[in-house]
């Protein structure tokens, strides 16, 4: 049987929480699916930032179909982690998944795995909500209806054929985003070296050296850079 586990909320202020509305919602959305079982709906919200999490133990072999509804008139994302640091995953062949919910006011998402395991559900609106939720006066809550049922062969496969594609788009930007990163760090090291070439040409010029100019340029070289380009950074 599957088993439950809600990541901790921490509500603001002491006014008790309405959540009839949005269980309705997600109990309505999650019954337009087919599932050979359903759990009790749960509440989760994001305490004292946007983000909120709720986990779930999945069995092998199985199904989810998860609706969600939400207390603010704003597109939200999910992200879906499958399995635990340092744990074996849950799903063979991707690690987690990002799933735009359109809303604005309820959405969902459907999963499968291969193995029993925890996943791990992050919901949080989307970025180019931010600006706008930073006026909001409400906490980010979120109601959560789960569905079950058994996974066919022939829908294995062909998730199997659609996760392998994820993986390849995981991979490719997996590698762009490290490039970057490197690319950044690299930057920042060439502009700490050029700060430090100005500051020793500042000093030698005020001690009224003659080589001066020649010694920066070895320095700048030293720094994998040039003059001109040390001159841009600030």
């Amino acid at each position: 049987m599957l088993s439950l586990a809600l990541a901790a909320c921490v509500h603001r202020g002491p006014r008790r929480v309405d959540w009839t509305n949005l269980d309705t919602a997600a109990t309505n959305r999650l019954a337009s699916r087919t599932n050979q079982g359903t759990l009790p709906i749960a509440h989760t919200d994001a305490g004292g930032g946007w983000e909120a999490s709720y986990q779930l133990v999945a069995d092998e072999g199985r199904c989810y179909d998860v609706a969600l509804a939400w207390n603010f008139d704003r597109q939200v994302s999910v992200t879906l982690h499958f399995g635990a640091d340092g744990q074996p995953r849950v799903v063979d062949r991707i690690r987690h998944i990002t799933r735009p919910l359109i809303g604005p006011r309820e959405g969902g998402v459907s999963f499968c795995v291969d193995h029993g395991g925890p996943v791990r559900l992050v919901m949080r609106p989307a970025r180019d909500t931010g600006a706008m939720l930073d006026s909001m006066d409400r906490v980010p809550r979120y109601a959560v209806a789960i569905g079950y049922r058994a996974e066919s062969a022939q829908e294995r496969d062909q998730r199997h054929t659609a996760e392998d594609q994820e993986a390849g788009t995981q991979h490719q930007e997996f590698v762009a985003d490290s490039k970057e990163r490197e690319q950044e760090h690299a930057q920042s090291r060439v502009n700490a070296s050029c700060r430090h070439c100005r500051t020793e040409h500042a000093r030698c010029v005020s001690r009224g050296f003659l080589s001066c100019d020649r010694e920066y340029t070895q320095c700048v070289s030293r720094a994998n850079t040039t003059a001109a380009a040390c001159a841009e950074v600030p």
